[in-house]
C-alpha cells in the first residue's frame, strides 16, 4: 500500500461521495466551503499507518477520545475545494462509512429552517455539545455545525 498517495485519495474520495450526497439530497443554497475531512479507518492496522503518515504531514491540532485532528502542511486539493484539516477518527467496527466532511455554512439559522422543513437533514450535537446538522449514505456522512471546527481552532490559534 502506498500511503502517500491512499490517504490523500481516501480524502478525496470522501470529499467526492460527500459532494453526491449533497446533490441527491438536492442540499446547495448556503452550503460553504469544505471546514475539515475525517476518515474512519477500515482497521486498527489502517489507524496505525493513518496516525504514521499525519504525523508527517501535518502538525495535530486537536485531540479528542473519537481521534486527531491535523492540519496540514500542504492542503489537498479536490474538485469540492482544498482541505486543510484533516481528522483521523480511532478505529470503531460500527462505521460503515468511509469518512465524513463538515462544511461551513454562511446562515445556519436560515439553512437549519430550510432544510430540516424539507426532511433532508437531521439535529445532532458534537461531544463537544455543539448543535449540528447531519445527512448520510451508505458511503459518507455530511455535518453542517454551528460552530465550525476550523473557526474554533482558528480562534484558539490567536
Amino acid at each position: 500500500m502506498n500511503m502517500k498517495e491512499s490517504w490523500k485519495e481516501t480524502i478525496r474520495m470522501i470529499t467526492q461521495n460527500a459532494d453526491h450526497l449533497l446533490k441527491d439530497k438536492q442540499i446547495s443554497e448556503g452550503v460553504g466551503g469544505i471546514d475539515y475531512a475525517a476518515i474512519f479507518p477500515a482497521s486498527k492496522d489502517e489507524y496505525i499507518l493513518l496516525m504514521d503518515k499525519l504525523q508527517q504531514e501535518g502538525t495535530p491540532v486537536k485531540v479528542a477520545p473519537t481521534g486527531t485532528v491535523f492540519r496540514l502542511k500542504e492542503p489537498i486539493k479536490t474538485p469540492q475545494g482544498e482541505v486543510s484539516l484533516v481528522r483521523i477518527r480511532i478505529y470503531d467496527p460500527d462505521k460503515s462509512q468511509r469518512g465524513y466532511i463538515d462544511y461551513q455554512i454562511d446562515d445556519y439559522e436560515r439553512f437549519k429552517k430550510k432544510y430540516l422543513a424539507l426532511g433532508t437533514v437531521s439535529i445532532t450535537h458534537s461531544r463537544d455539545g455543539v448543535e449540528m446538522l447531519m445527512a448520510e449514505n451508505k458511503e459518507v456522512i455530511v455535518y453542517f455545525p454551528e460552530i465550525p471546527l476550523g473557526k474554533t481552532l482558528n480562534d484558539e490559534e490567536k
